[in-house]
């Protein structure tokens, strides 16, 4: 059984930081001791990064802040435009392991795909979970969306990842039509790879609660 788990979403706005809030407090439950990992943060590195910031502070982790993240996007774009996309995951590789070595399990949180080149980021988190051996919890969002597309956005990006090497544990379609929730659960089952495999859950929307 592996213990990480990296959660990425198909887009911005997602709620995925709802989800990995959810995802942290099931594990604190069944595991002695849990971290929190975001290899890659947004922006420049000149303030706190605020979900990570959410997670240290509502589930009070023992953890130094600068040991949860590897690297801002900014500085991961440089390395790869420069030819050193072996020294950028070596050394998010690194600051994992030394955290895999002092906890149970480590939940890992992708990037927030509000930069410049959304493919970018997809094949950045893809790559990173790879290298992990980390399996992915996809969020898939469902705001004003039709059930056909989400399940073919579903479809897409798990044959994506699957050309990359990367095991998808569950699907989590996040702010989705209360209505439509039987419906996308059971299209992504029956049309993704390996869909009786994979766990596949719908959030619906509460409007009463603003954004997740």
């Amino acid at each position: 059984m592996s213990k990480s788990l990296y959660i990425t979403a198909t887009e911005t706005a997602s709620g995925k930081s709802a989800i990995c809030l959810g995802v942290m407090q099931l594990l604190l439950r069944h595991v002695g001791k849990a971290a929190f990992f975001r290899p890659i943060i947004a922006g420049d590195g000149d303030g706190p990064d605020h979900d990570t910031n959410l997670m240290l502070r509502n589930f009070h982790l023992d953890m130094d802040e600068s040991a949860t993240h590897a690297f801002t996007l900014t500085q991961a774009r440089e390395l790869i435009g420069a030819g050193k996309s072996d020294q950028l995951m070596e050394t998010i590789l690194d600051k994992y392991t030394e955290l895999a070595k002092k906890h149970d399990f480590v939940l890992c949180l992708g990037t927030d795909f509000q930069g410049k080149d959304a493919n970018f980021e997809f094949d950045l988190n893809a790559e990173i979970a790879a290298n992990l051996g980390s399996p992915m919890l996809l969020v898939v969002g469902g705001k004003d969306k039709q059930p056909e597309d989400i399940i073919q956005s579903a479809r897409l990006t798990v044959d994506a990842l699957d050309e990359k090497s990367v095991d998808v544990e569950a699907i989590v379609v996040n702010r989705l039509e209360t209505g439509d929730a039987n419906v996308v659960v059971a299209g992504i089952q029956a049309k993704i790879k390996g869909g009786d495999k994979i766990l596949v859950y719908a959030v619906p929307e509460d409007e009463s609660l603003g954004k997740p």
